[in-house]
């Protein structure tokens, strides 16, 4: 309980209970709240097991009704019927997002078995129309691959990983994107997996609002974004992308890089087109935003106020170097950003604020980790921005962002 108020969270999503409960609940992460249909009303969805990347993981959801003071037992929505040994079927990740209509979509990775080079997983949709009480059957859904950097064999489907919803923008679509990383086949083994050849593939759906089956999803796949890695500029490292609708309509997208800086990209045609990537600027003509490969989401409260997380240095922290994924993923900054329209960097950003830390102490189950990387998501409650996270990918927690 001492690790659970490290970092002074406002609120409590979950505390593992231990792997000798048989929860398989040691590590957890990818943490997206939606707002429920009534008031006070939330639902929270994330990835679990035993301990990160082990056979069993699996995807569950958990409800408040209390605006988040108290959460019900996480229910399965899949990853339950896993092979042990090789993990085929296990549900490797997954996102969340509800509809104009109400209805929660669903999507997850649901692994082939065969890594190439790791999560390499089919589109599994489902969705709820009772706030999480209930799903329908997983549904397999078309999923685009692109020959330059997947494999060819049908049965090896691509390797992706979803980190962020879907973001509703202001024509009723949805546009979003996942981590793509390349097939072996196509590209090497690089010398360490902070190389591997990786992009943000970016989409949009259609018909969401339509409450469409699963099936019937009409994705649109555009944009393969790049960004040059540190080590030779002629490969890719491109991930976890976040998305936000800026107030003239365009659409603003940051992602982590291997580089020591987030890159960008702004899309002026509502997510299909994308232009090419840049290093990430406090503003024009200002320094480059510090921060290592770790996720660095980026929020709109809907009202022009935009709220970015880093940690505020290149990857060289302390005794720590790029490859310490599992200690430099620290501390938390908080950088607000400004609209500023006539810019070519169309988000300028003030100066880092702390927010909070967890002085390095590791913790977990097999795999003790120290790192806040914020695999998050933010909502409103009574009018103050909450963001959810995953503190040291084991406890699951809320953050009110003061509004000064």
């Amino acid at each position: 309980m001492d690790e659970l108020q490290r970092t002074n969270p406002d609120y409590v999503v979950y505390i593992p209970k231990g792997e000798q409960s048989g929860a398989r609940d040691g590590t957890n992460h990818i943490l997206t709240v939606l707002p429920g249909s009534k008031p006070e009303s939330l639902v929270a969805f994330w990835l679990q097991d035993s301990a990160e990347q082990a056979p069993d993981s699996h995807y569950v959801c958990s409800r408040s009704t209390d605006n988040g003071k108290s959460w019900s037992e996480p229910i399965l929505i899949d990853g339950d019927h896993f092979d042990p040994k090789t993990g085929k079927d296990r549900c490797s990740f997954g996102t969340a997002f509800r509809n104009a209509k109400g209805r929660i979509y669903v999507l997850m990775n649901h692994y082939c078995g065969v890594p190439d080079p790791h999560e390499n997983g089919f589109l599994h949709v489902t969705y709820s129309d009772d706030d999480g009480r209930s799903f329908a059957p997983n549904v397999q859904v078309d999923f685009q691959e692109f020959p330059e950097c997947d494999n060819d064999d049908p049965n090896i489907p691509p390797t992706w990983i979803s980190y962020q919803p879907p973001l509703r923008i202001s024509n009723g679509k949805y546009v979003g994107g996942i981590t793509r990383y390349a097939s072996l086949t196509k590209f090497p083994r690089r010398p360490h997996w902070t190389d591997e050849e990786s992009y943000c593939s970016m989409y949009v759906i259609e018909n969401a609002d339509e409450n469409p089956a699963p099936q019937d999803l009409r994705f649109t796949w555009t944009t393969l974004l790049k960004a040059p890695s540190r080590n030779n500029a002629a490969w890719s490292v491109a991930q976890e992308v976040s998305i936000v609708e800026l107030p003239d309509g365009r659409l603003f997208c940051t992602f982590r890089t291997n580089s020591g800086s987030p890159w960008y990209s702004i899309s002026e045609d509502g997510g299909y087109f994308w232009k090419d990537s840049e290093v990430l600027r406090y503003g024009d003509g200002k320094p480059a935003m510090q921060h290592p490969l770790s996720p660095c989401p980026l929020f709109s409260d809907g009202e022009g106020h935009f709220f970015m997380f880093i940690h505020n240095h290149d990857g060289h922290f302390g005794p720590w170097g790029p490859t310490d994924a599992i200690h430099h993923r620290r501390p938390i900054y908080l950088v607000r950003g400004v609209f500023t329209p006539d810019a070519h960097q169309p988000l300028s950003f003030g100066s880092p604020e702390f927010f909070f830390d967890d002085n390095d102490v590791p913790l977990g189950y097999k795999a003790k980790r120290a790192d806040l990387a914020l695999y998050a998501s933010m909502t409103h409650i009574n009018g103050e921005s909450v963001l959810w996270y995953p503190d040291r990918k084991h406890f699951l927690c809320g953050k009110i962002i003061p509004p000064q």
